[in-house]
């Protein structure tokens, strides 16, 4: 199985150590709960790559410009909810 192959580098007791699945599943549970937490936390750490891409975050602000520019051109949100609710 391929993720039965996988190693894992795992911070445990200050040292570096390298764990397969089948050892990572041998610790206790404590231990295991460890781990998942140092991979949460590195995994909420990267910011880089996660996220909206370039171009939606462009069209936000786009639209939010527009919207600050003219923040009464539209439709009411109870006009819209009806005329579409109604089909």
């Amino acid at each position: 199985m391929f993720f039965s192959t996988v190693i894992f580098l795992i911070l445990k007791k200050d040292i570096l150590h390298d764990y397969n699945i089948e050892d990572i599943l041998k610790l206790s549970k404590s231990e295991r709960i460890l781990i998942v937490e140092k991979i949460w936390d590195s995994i909420a750490d990267d910011t880089e790559g996660s996220g909206l891409p370039k171009w939606k975050k462009q069209l936000i602000e786009e639209r939010l410009a527009e919207y600050d520019k003219n923040k009464n051109k539209g439709e009411d949100w109870e006009y819209l909810k009806k005329r579409y609710s109604d089909k």
